[in-house]
């Protein structure tokens, strides 16, 4: 999140993009960009009615695809701990890729593939990074639909997404290097015991603590006990075989770099569909009940250490995810009011940008803001923060310039560093 609000907030402030990290996201962080004067809160809203708008589309497709145990998947997918912490957070770009993704596939069903291609083309430029792999799947689709006409489909999907993910980048940043120079690294990275060690660890302490270890490997457990059954269904059943193909795409990109539990959210949508096309219903729904149970009590979970906002150590057993991110959030949430409450008179106060643009939603809350102008140099209302009351300054220090810090160290006020 702090990669994203830094580019957006430069790029208002100063006109000049340069993305996130590598591959580039541009048209995530354009919407971000238009929603960050509104507050942090405003990207959780959006972020809901984000993932709102997916489960219509989900239900919609599973419906002309007639994939059975519908209410089931539906009710999984809206309900599961791990769609409600991604759903509600502040990054948008993987509800936006799931909305883009299921929207091509219901498009497809309703044999509108200029719109499918279009509507995935999208995806691609929401998140190049699973968009591209996850491409194949989508082409295969087409394929089993069209034989060579899905090339027209593939087609538009690439050309849609090069247009709002490749040429903003190179347009606008005047490099294509970032296109290739973050590409994501294995986590393994050498064949090492230690390493094979490391790699759990930050698999099951940082990666899969709001899906849970007991429902991942679960779901493990029913994709091969069925992976026979699946492909005889396949053979017959062409969004089957998608759902399942996208599901090891997805699964493979999140093993191969586990790095946080939201990568495997992009495949819950298609995961759920699969493991019910096996008919292996009791499997299935034991899995539904124990996810929906690790938002309760989790076996075993990681705890977020409230002085370093990292996940370390391994719990067993433990409040489930659900608390855990409410109670993380919220201790977010009073640490920012209790720090507008001890900012001392005619001071000003040093912070990174998260923490002022969550203090500017505050102070717009309690009607106590001012789009400040501080000796000459102009800040966007992200960056800067006046209290009247106090008549201290809260400052981002992220963009600050050389001249621009010695201008301020100028002033006559008190400063502090969080």
């Amino acid at each position: 999140l702090r990669l994203i609000l830094n580019t957006c907030a430069m790029w208002l402030m100063t006109g000049e993009y340069v993305t996130s990290r590598g591959p580039g996201y541009f048209l995530t962080e354009a919407i971000t960009a238009i929603l960050l004067p509104l507050g942090l809160p405003a990207f959780c809203a959006f972020n809901s009615a984000l993932f709102a708008v997916s489960v219509v589309l989900f239900a919609a497709t599973l419906r002309i695809g007639q994939i059975p145990y519908r209410s089931a998947i539906i009710w999984g997918y809206a309900l599961l701990p791990l769609s409600w912490v991604v759903s509600s957070g502040a990054v948008i770009e993987h509800c936006l890729w799931v909305c883009f993704s299921l929207a091509s596939v219901l498009a497809t069903l309703r044999a509108k593939y200029t719109q499918a291609g279009l509507w995935y083309g999208l995806a691609i430029a929401t998140r190049p990074s699973h968009g591209i792999p996850v491409l194949l799947a989508y082409a295969l689709y087409w394929y089993r639909e069209r034989k060579w006409g899905a090339l027209f489909p593939v087609a538009i999907a690439l050309i849609v997404g090069i247009a709002l993910w490749v040429l903003p980048i190179v347009i606008l940043m005047k490099d294509m290097q970032v296109l290739f120079a973050h590409l994501p690294n294995p986590l393994i990275r050498s064949q090492t015991i230690e390493a094979l060690i490391g790699y759990l660890r930050k698999f099951y302490v940082e990666s899969a603590p709001h899906l849970g270890i007991v429902p991942m490997t679960l779901l493990v457990v029913i994709f091969l006990a069925g992976l026979k059954r699946l492909f005889d269904i396949s053979k017959s059943d062409k969004l089957v075989f998608f759902f399942a193909i996208k599901s090891l795409i997805i699964f493979a990109l999140f093993l191969y770099g586990p790095y946080k539990s939201h990568y495997i959210f992009l495949g819950i949508p298609a995961m759920l569909a699969t493991i019910f096309s096996t008919h292996l219903v009791n499997l299935s729904k034991a899995f539904l009940a124990v996810s929906l149970a690790h938002g309760v009590i989790a076996l075993p979970v990681s705890v977020l250490d409230k002085h370093t906002m990292t996940y370390s150590h391994l719990h067993i057993p433990r409040t489930g995810a659900l608390w855990a991110e409410y109670s993380a959030r919220r201790y977010w949430d009073r640490s920012m009011h209790r720090l507008l409450e001890v900012i001392p008179r005619d001071s000003m106060v040093f912070a990174g940008l998260r923490v002022t643009a969550h203090i500017s939603f505050l102070l717009r809350e309690q009607h106590q803001y001012r789009k400040p102008q501080l000796v000459g140099i102009q800040f966007k209302n992200i960056h800067l923060s006046y209290l009247p009351e106090k008549n201290s300054w809260i400052v981002s220090t992220d963009f600050l310039t050389k001249n621009n810090l010695e201008e301020i160290l100028a002033i006559e006020l008190r400063k502090f560093f969080v």
